[in-house]
């Protein structure tokens, strides 16, 4: 498996370089510390996960992640920032990245986000499931959805594949896995049964 690391610190990056290292021995890491090297890095190797900084040195992550994975489509994308507010939380996940953790976090959330992306699950820190939460406002204890995200929870509490819900729902393969990880967030889980579980505990059925 191949890892890179896009952050300007280089004490995030021999961080974490030297985490992923010592606990999986066999995991090849790249780094890159700007835009540019970042596309040449991607350009050249079959990365498999890509650990990114929101502020990139002069540039913004939220401005070039939906390009990323329009054009590496298989990558996965673990966020990785100081910046943990809900808005700009959920606005990456609508990009189609595939996690979500704090600098702050435990090292130990790297690697749980590591294993949960390569299992196709979403993950987010316990921090960032903490402070997503504070900062919603909350009319009632149920977690509020759009009618399109009951839909989407329907078909999932109902068993259905991606594949299937698309069919079902007549949108996009993508679209439902943006969907499925706006669930994941709003009911602070972090795979389908946690989120089974949780919609069927509030009425969600």
């Amino acid at each position: 498996m191949k890892i890179a690391i896009a952050d300007d610190h280089s004490l995030i990056v021999n961080g974490f370089s030297n985490l992923i290292t010592a606990e999986m021995p066999d995991v090849q890491v790249f780094t890159a510390e700007n835009k540019m090297e970042l596309f040449k890095l991607l350009s050249r190797e079959e990365i498999d996960i890509l650990f990114q900084d929101v502020k990139f040195g002069r540039y913004d992550a939220r401005e070039f992640v939906k390009d990323v994975k329009a054009t590496f489509p298989k990558l996965k994308i673990i966020v990785i920032s100081t910046l943990n507010d809900e808005h700009t939380v959920t606005m990456l996940i609508k990009q189609g990245v595939n996690g979500y953790i704090s600098k702050s976090d435990d090292s130990k959330e790297i690697l749980a986000a590591i294993k949960a992306v390569q299992r196709g699950q979403v993950y987010f820190s316990a921090d960032i499931k903490h402070n997503t939460a504070s900062h919603r406002l909350k009319n009632t204890s149920k977690t509020t959805l759009t009618s399109r995200e009951k839909e989407v929870l329907t078909t999932i509490i109902n068993g259905k594949t991606i594949k299937e819900a698309a069919s079902e729902l007549f949108l996009s393969e993508k679209t439902i896995e943006t969907y499925r990880a706006n669930l994941f967030l709003k009911f602070e889980v972090n795979n389908v049964a946690s989120l089974v579980k949780k919609a069927i505990l509030e009425g969600y059925l």
